[in-house]
């Protein structure tokens, strides 16, 4: 294709678009490959983190129980993943079991430390597990996944550029202007998308506006995956503890601002967990978790809050809800579960809860004041035989 000639305005145009979209192209490769390289790094410490969560619940009742043989087996486990170069569970009482590189527990800097619960007091800290991560590991995963991406990018913008070279300003250098104006106006989350029409259903203009689209939905995607990690118990797919602290944080703000406004958070423990993981194995354990979060989501209002508050203890903020009007909820609740058995590998587990309920109030100086008096109507349900509802007032 001949080019046209050196002071025609199209040149002028295609050269001067072709240099935008170069600067582009490299600006957004650079910030690509930044954040594709720190997502790994943050995925494989997310990982670190679940991998602990999987195990906690057997570290805790080795530490508890100072069996030697139940701690190595927990340090196996996780040794397997290589993620991890050394383990290491300690008690508060001098017990102590460690494996892999033992050496680098030398350097405090080098290992991450997770607290581990009393099984049957989950507020009481009896011990720790530290883990080395293999950073050389998740280092080279980090820079052959940047690496990668960096190439297919790359391979991309030279396409691009030889389409650009090779088609007229007519068909090409104009509806990419359009494109371009179209993509500024889009903004994160907004969820608009690039409109490709007839014209150009079949041609490069409506391959890049569906790529742009795609390297939109990828980009919106990978924001919900981070902000899942970040709120979301891997687990029950309810609220973790620190995002079910800042909902509850938002409704006492909201509380104090509205006299007339009402919430009551709801306490909820399965009865006996200890013997489900005993009797039918961890498994089951986690088979129950999921259960109860699935009825404890699927019962709730979209404008309330369901989370897992640690273990097998959850919690639910009822917005706009009275102490009375939780009673009765929590009763439902309570008649669910105990008819609901949990199918464990052709085996019906059965399974009941404690509930305690308190009114956050106007004079609670933070949400944990509400929490803690919940807390309490929970241990006041157990002490009453279980498998009951108890409020405690303001």
């Amino acid at each position: 294709m001949k080019l046209p000639g050196r002071s025609s305005l199209e040149r002028k145009l295609g050269l001067r678009v072709g240099a935008g979209l170069a600067a582009f192209a490299v600006v957004a490769v650079l910030l690509t490959a930044a954040f594709a390289y720190r997502y790994q790094l943050q995925a494989s410490r997310a990982l670190q983190r679940q991998l602990i969560s999987v195990v906690s619940t057997q570290a805790e009742v080795a530490v508890f129980a100072e069996n030697a043989i139940i701690a190595n087996g927990v340090i196996d486990g996780l040794l397997a993943n290589p993620l991890l170069l050394a383990v290491r569970i300690r008690s508060n009482q001098g017990f102590v079991a460690s494996g892999g590189q033992i050496a680098t527990f030398a350097d405090a800097n080098a290992f991450t430390s997770y607290a581990l619960h009393a099984p049957s007091n989950p507020t009481v800290t009896i011990g720790q597990i530290d883990v080395v991560m293999n950073s050389e590991q998740v280092t080279a995963a980090a820079l052959t996944s940047t690496q990668i991406l960096l190439a297919t990018i790359t391979l991309q913008v030279i396409l691009a550029a030889v389409l650009i070279v090779w088609v007229s300003r007519r068909v090409i250098i104009r509806p990419i202007v359009e494109l371009a104006s179209h993509l500024a106006e889009i903004e994160p989350g907004s969820g608009v998308r690039v409109a490709v029409s007839d014209k150009h259903e079949d041609d490069e203009i409506g391959q890049l506006s569906r790529s742009a689209n795609a390297l939109i939905d990828a980009h919106e995607y990978a924001l919900a995956e981070l902000r899942a990690l970040a709120t979301i118990d891997s687990l029950t797919g309810t609220s973790n503890r620190r995002e079910f602290i800042r909902r509850m944080e938002d409704e006492l703000v909201r509380i104090q601002r509205l006299e007339s406004a009402r919430a009551t958070i709801l306490m909820l423990d399965i009865d006996h967990f200890k013997n489900i993981n005993d009797t039918h194995g961890h498994a089951a354990g986690d088979a129950a978790l999921m259960q109860l979060g699935t009825i404890l989501r699927s019962n709730a209002r979209r404008i309330d809050t369901v989370g897992r508050i640690g273990g097998e203890e959850f919690a639910i903020l009822l917005v706009s809800t009275d102490v009375s009007q939780g009673a009765h909820f929590a009763e439902r609740l309570r008649t669910i579960v105990a008819e609901t058995p949990v199918a464990y590998e052709g085996r019906l587990i059965q399974m009941t809860m404690s509930i305690g309920i308190t009114e956050l109030a106007q004079s609670d100086g933070d949400s944990t004041v509400a929490l803690a008096r919940a807390d309490k109507a929970l241990y006041l349900a157990k002490d009453q035989g279980r498998n009951c509802v108890v409020a405690t007032p303001i």
